[in-house]
């Protein structure tokens, strides 16, 4: 037993430090999609903060989902009122599921925000 608990000590750190660069991996797509979407300038900053790259992809999928989804979706749109940041964490499937996939490009972001957030 003593022989598995240390194969795991020395495991667990090789995993996570996967997890954080698939997640950073992620997150330069994400942000590359969100230039080529948006043609925002901040994204080019590379010391911009990964909170930010996710607050402007939130901000992005609101502003291309919120019309349509205003019509089609009635209840289900989220409120205006709630913080990007929060619903980024907590509930992305409200506009992952209502995310119009028209465009190519927009389907590689979407598909980037449903992998990060699972």
């Amino acid at each position: 037993m003593a022989k598995t608990e240390n194969g795991r000590r020395k495991l667990k750190p090789v995993i996570e430090k996967k997890r954080r660069d698939r997640i950073n991996q992620n997150l330069a797509v994400l942000r590359d999609l969100l230039f080529n979407s948006t043609a925002d300038t901040r994204l080019q900053n590379p010391k911009l903060e990964k909170a930010e790259i996710l607050d402007l992809a939130v901000q992005y999928i609101r502003k291309n989902t919120h019309d349509k989804t205003d019509k089609k979706a009635g209840d289900k749109c989220v409120p205006c009122s709630l913080s990007a940041a929060h619903i980024s964490i907590t509930r992305p499937e409200y506009f992952l599921h209502q995310a119009p996939r028209d465009l190519p490009e927009e389907n590689r972001l979407y598909d980037m925000i449903e992998h990060v957030f699972g």
